[in-house]
């Protein structure tokens, strides 16, 4: 905190005035402490997004969290991450990459939606299970032990 709020609690009250109803005090940048230059009021979602453990992508060119790219663009939290984390980049993590994965079951090649619903497992699934490496067969059916 800034020598100045420290030491005074009117000087707070100067430089940020009384809460909005609904609002907390929030630091713009969570490297550095609270100060007239740093600090806003926010409601407490607007707190929840600015926390150093959510992840920001950039879409179109605009900076968001993955939670508020979920709710706008329709597309899970999970899903995305789970893109991000094989690697492909923000837009392709939020819209696909436009290319259909395939599974090969008793030699017939399908899409992983067609498995989905005739096999009745979720594709989100399935793509995990290929992520992990397992075969197109165990991927759709589970591993058998």
């Amino acid at each position: 905190m800034c020598d100045r709020w420290a030491n005074s609690f009117k000087l707070f009250l100067e430089d940020m005035g009384h809460p909005p109803e609904g609002m907390t005090i929030d630091r713009i940048d969570n490297e550095k402490g609270y100060s007239k230059e740093n600090c806003r009021w926010a409601t407490m979602r607007e707190q929840a997004a600015n926390t150093s453990r959510n992840r920001r992508i950039t879409i179109s060119g605009e900076s968001m969290i993955v939670m508020d790219a979920s709710r706008r663009f329709g597309v899970s939290q999970y899903t995305i991450y789970n893109r991000l984390n094989r690697g492909l980049s923000d837009h392709e993590a939020v819209f696909g990459t436009g290319r259909s994965r395939y599974v090969t079951i008793n030699g017939e090649r399908m899409i992983v939606s067609e498995a989905e619903k005739r096999f009745n497992v979720s594709r989100g699934t399935i793509y995990s299970r290929l992520d992990r490496g397992l075969t197109d067969h165990e991927a759709v059916f589970g591993a058998q032990k």
